[in-house]
């Protein structure tokens, strides 16, 4: 047998070997398909699962609400309310939310400060909400709750805080002069495990041409849940 002829019969013995175990490529195929492709699946609704039940509260300021109101004694007049709206966007209702003030600062320094009756660190802003008009709140899955922070008569400035004794708003007893403020404020659950959320928010008061502007802000705000749950 000459050389090329042995060469020829090598070739065509690998080839038909070759083409015996042309199912070993399918190997890695079949891995992905087995394997890799469900664990992605797998992974995506672990992940969609837990962000739909991983307990949390999402804070954003809302705009002013304008509210006019009207008796025989003042006639018609209005008060306009600074709310923080806290919004549950899991699949599991939050029990026992509130908003509490940690922090209250003015620009004018407090020995030269004219304020007779700031409010203290501690106290608990009022849910907005007729089912639960006091300290405490639920917040069902994918709803909404807000917190009364600060309300304008159109003349004074006030913190809104709940009397314990009568369950109404007492709008006079935290007045504020015009000035520049820093509230921050805490929102979170007593009876759940995630950490709570300061919030700051920012209160410029000031009189020009003799009327008083309020301007509130909230730092570094990303959206309105609101939004995010429509």
């Amino acid at each position: 047998m000459s050389i090329i002829s042995y060469l020829v019969s090598i070739g065509g013995g690998v080839g038909a070997a070759s083409a015996k175990l042309w199912w070993i490529y399918l190997i890695p195929l079949g891995i992905l398909i087995v394997f890799i492709a469900p664990y992605k699946v797998w992974r995506k609704v672990s992940d969609d699962f837990e962000e739909i039940t991983k307990k949390r509260l999402e804070i954003s300021l809302l705009d002013p609400v304008l509210r006019q109101h009207k008796d025989d004694t003042r006639g018609e007049w209005f008060l306009e309310w600074y709310k923080l709206q806290v919004c549950n966007p899991t699949a599991l209702p939050i029990t026992n939310c509130y908003g509490r003030l940690i922090k209250f600062t003015p620009k004018l320094p407090w020995p030269n400060s004219p304020y007779l009756n700031l409010p203290t660190p501690g106290i608990m802003f009022p849910w907005s909400s007729y089912s639960a008009r006091g300290k405490l709140a639920t917040i069902g899955s994918h709803d909404f709750d807000s917190l009364d922070i600060l309300v304008f008569d159109g003349s004074r400035l006030s913190v809104v805080v709940l009397n314990d004794a009568s369950g109404q708003r007492d709008l006079g007893q935290f007045a504020l002069l015009p000035d520049e403020y820093e509230l921050v404020v805490q929102v979170g659950s007593q009876s759940e495990a995630f950490s709570p959320s300061d919030v700051i928010l920012k209160v410029e008061s000031y009189v020009e041409k003799g009327k008083q502007h309020i301007k509130v802000t909230m730092p570094n705000q990303d959206v309105d849940c609101f939004t995010k749950l429509e």
